[in-house]
C-alpha cells in the first residue's frame, strides 16, 4: 500500500521527511528475497558443518568475496526468509531533529550509512543503492555531514567540476559506459512522481481539477491543459487516459474523498489561473482555498505542501 507524507509524520514524528525532493505517494520497501536468505542460510549450514571458505566457493561455484559478503550479511545466524525492511523505495528517510538518516535494512539511524552498510549488512554503498532504488550519486548522509564534507572540497576542485572541460569529459566517459545507464531506477521516478502509485495520484488529481465525476470521463486533453509533464509521459507509454484507467484499476465512481488530493488540486489551479507562484497571503481571504494551518496540519508545513503539489515545476511549464 502506497504512503503520504501523513503517514511518515504519523510513524516516526513530525521531524521525519524525505531527505531529497520527491512527489507522493510512496512504495514502502519490499521485504528481503527469500532465495537471498535462503542462500546465506545454506553457506550458515556448510560452515558449521566445518566447511572452509574454498570449499563452499567450489561447491557454489562462487568467488571468496561472494562467500564473505554473505557471511556478515547474515552475521552468522540464520535468517528467516521474508525479513522485515524499513523506509520506502528509492527514498532517503531524514530526521531533521537528530539530523540523522535511516537505513532501510534494520531501521536504525545515523549520520553516514556507508561505513554502517558495509561493517553490519556486508554491503557496499553502490549495492545498497542499487538494493533500494537509489542515484549512485545520492549521498547516504545528514544534512550537517554533507556541509561539511562540500566544505572541504578544495576550491580549485570546485571550479574544476563547473568546467566546460569536466563537462565534456563527461561526456566522453559516458560512451564509453559498458553497462547501460540506469533508466527507470524509482528514485527518478518519485523525483518526477511517474511511479504507478504517483501516476494514479495525479490523474485523480487532473479528475478532481476538470471536474469530471468519473475517470473515464477524463480525456488527454484535460491531462495536458492540468498536468503537461505527465501528459508527455502517457502519450509516449500508453497512448490514452483510458488504457491508463484500466492498468492502474482506476474505477468509475463519485467524487474524490481524499483531502490530500483535494489540497493538491486548489494548490494547482490557482498556480495555472494566476501564472505565479501561490504565498500565504493569496490564501488569506481565499474562499476556493482553504486556510495555511491546514496545509500545515496535512503535510507538515506550507512549503512541504507545495513541493509535494510539485508547484515548481507547473509554474515553470505554464511561464514556458
Amino acid at each position: 500500500m502506497a504512503d503520504t507524507l501523513n503517514d511518515i509524520h504519523l510513524a516516526y514524528g513530525d521531524s521525519v521527511y524525505p531527505l531529497y525532493k520527491v512527489i507522493g505517494p510512496f512504495m514502502k520497501n519490499e521485504p528481503t528475497k527469500d532465495e537471498v536468505a535462503k542462500f546465506d542460510n545454506e553457506i550458515i549450514e556448510l560452515k558449521n558443518n566445518g566447511k572452509t571458505h574454498d570449499e563452499i566457493r567450489k561447491i557454489y561455484k562462487v568467488g571468496a568475496s561472494t562467500v564473505a559478503k554473505s557471511l556478515k550479511r547474515s552475521g552468522g545466524k540464520v535468517q528467516k526468509t521474508g525479513k522485515k525492511t524499513f523506509g520506502y523505495i528509492g527514498m532517503v528517510l531524514y530526521d531533521r531533529a537528530e539530523d540523522k538518516v535511516q537505513c532501510g535494512i534494520c531501521g536504525e539511524w545515523f549520520r553516514s550509512l556507508g561505513n554502517h552498510v558495509f561493517q553490519k549488512h556486508g554491503m557496499t554503498a553502490k549495492e545498497y543503492k542499487d538494493r533500494f532504488g537509489l542515484y549512485y550519486k545520492t549521498a547516504l548522509c545528514s544534512k550537517e555531514v554533507s556541509k561539511k564534507r562540500s566544505e572541504a572540497i578544495p576550491e580549485q576542485f570546485v571550479k574544476y567540476r563547473k568546467s566546460k572541460k569536466h563537462i565534456e569529459e563527461l561526456v566522453v566517459a559516458n560512451k564509453k559506459r559498458k553497462k547501460p545507464h540506469r533508466c527507470g531506477v524509482m528514485q527518478g521516478k518519485n523525483k518526477h512522481g511517474l511511479c504507478d502509485e504517483q501516476i494514479k495520484k495525479r490523474l485523480l488529481v487532473v479528475r478532481n481539477m476538470s471536474n469530471k465525476v468519473e475517470m473515464s470521463d477524463v480525456t488527454i486533453s484535460d491531462v495536458h491543459k492540468y498536468d503537461s509533464p505527465l501528459h508527455m509521459h502517457l502519450i509516449s507509454k500508453y497512448g490514452k487516459v483510458k488504457s491508463v484507467a484500466e492498468r492502474f484499476n482506476l474505477l468509475a465512481g463519485g467524487r474524490i474523498k481524499h483531502q490530500e488530493i483535494d489540497l493538491i488540486s486548489k494548490l494547482r489551479t490557482f498556480v495555472l489561473k494566476n501564472k505565479k507562484m501561490i504565498k500565504t497571503k493569496d490564501v488569506d481571504g481565499n474562499p476556493n482555498i482553504p486556510s495555511v494551518g491546514t496545509y500545515q496540519l496535512r503535510f507538515g508545513s506550507w512549503r512541504r505542501a507545495k513541493m509535494m503539489a510539485g508547484l515548481d515545476q507547473l509554474l515553470a511549464e505554464v511561464k514556458a
